[in-house]
């Protein structure tokens, strides 16, 4: 799954080696006959998530972009704001670390290419990870920290500021977040530091809705992120749902993945207006949540669907079946462990996650 610039070629180029194919109904290759490679085969998700999306500006490749205008836009608050002089200030001290934005608009050209081309070699393809986040901090870029965890000296920048660079240092504490939630708190790097500044949620939301767009012209399905947003997403997919219509609802599932945080009542809510709308589990972020147990027992069963939410591959397996383990619980469903019970009349969680995700992916 591609979040950023630097690995859309990554996920193309793995999913054109080991990309699972869309099958007819006789297990055929559909529009592809090229022979199976061997070894895992990958469902690709071309997109950029919105820890990265004050990196980007919305406009076209050959527009003049203020740099500081754009990061003021997106970061500082209103001039109201008891914040707002002390934020101007730290933003003017970081900017020389902060690199010039780019254009969305090539981007979005590229995730198309890389959608078709997996279409036309018959491979399945999603738009993800993509969403809205309010709990997102950027981190300092380029500054130390001390014990307290306060930023205290600019380290002096002898190249350009890239957006890869960026993107790098984003990465790397959202995976130190990670490993606090798996409690692994000794691989915390002690250099951690958060700015005070979250992407507005305007910004998101024009970012997000350019990626669903692709999704429902290319009749794909998106993997959305949510968090601390739940009102705000709910709001923009009434209005994209408005948008659309059935092109929307009929064409494209789109999975809430790890739940998102959202309350039992908007979830019930919302599966009333959105038959499209999917949600999976996860121990790592959802089972964090006193209120996800509630959740999963009031979704709709064939709603339901299951994720690890880890970026570390060796985990995945684990924290999947952990995630089954934990949904089955929570229904009171049968844990299907061997062969034979898959052989059973009584359908227990595996064959109904794996019932949801087949209608999920249309196949």
């Amino acid at each position: 799954m591609a979040t950023r610039t630097t690995d859309q070629e990554l996920v193309a180029e793995f999913s054109e080696d080991h990309g699972r194919r869309d099958e007819d109904e006789y297990g055929r290759e559909r529009e592809s006959k090229r022979r199976r490679r061997a070894g895992p085969e990958v469902i690709a998700c071309f997109g950029y998530h919105p820890w990265f999306c004050h990196l980007l500006h919305l406009g076209s490749p050959d527009q003049e972009v203020n740099k500081e205008g754009h990061y003021a836009s997106i970061f500082l608050p209103s001039e109201a704001s008891t914040s707002y002089t002390s934020q101007k200030q730290l933003l003017s001290e970081i900017l020389p670390d902060l690199p010039e934005p780019i254009s969305v608009q090539p981007l979005i050209e590229q995730m198309r290419t890389h959608a078709v081309q997996a279409q036309k070699r018959g491979s399945l393809v999603m738009i993800g990870e993509v969403g809205l986040d309010r709990s997102f901090r950027v981190p300092f870029p380029g500054h130390k920290a001390n014990h307290c965890g306060e930023h205290t000296e600019v380290e002096e920048h002898t190249n350009t500021p890239s957006v890869a660079d960026a993107e790098a240092k984003i990465a790397t504490s959202g995976e130190e977040e990670m490993v606090k939630k798996l409690n692994q708190p000794e691989l915390i790097s002690r250099s951690k530091n958060l700015t005070p500044f979250r992407p507005s949620m305007d910004h998101q939301i024009a970012l997000l809705e350019m990626q669903m767009d692709l999704a429902v012209e290319l009749g794909i399905n998106v993997s959305l992120h949510s968090v601390k947003a739940q009102g705000p997403t709910l709001d923009f997919l009434r209005r994209f749902k408005k948008k659309h219509g059935a092109m929307f609802t009929d064409r494209v599932n789109v999975d809430v993945h790890s739940c998102g945080g959202w309350s039992v009542e908007s979830w019930v809510d919302a599966e009333k207006h959105f038959p499209n709308l999917y949600l999976s589990p996860s121990i790592a972020i959802s089972g964090r949540t006193p209120v996800t147990p509630y959740l999963i027992r009031a979704a709709d069963p064939s709603r339901l669907l299951v994720e690890s939410d880890t970026h570390l591959i060796q985990d995945t397996t684990k924290r999947v079946w952990a995630a089954t383990v934990w949904i089955a619980k929570c229904r009171g469903w049968k844990i299907e462990r061997t062969e034979e019970d898959l052989e059973e009349k009584d359908i227990g969680v595996v064959r109904r996650l794996e019932s949801n995700w087949n209608r999920f992916m249309n196949l």
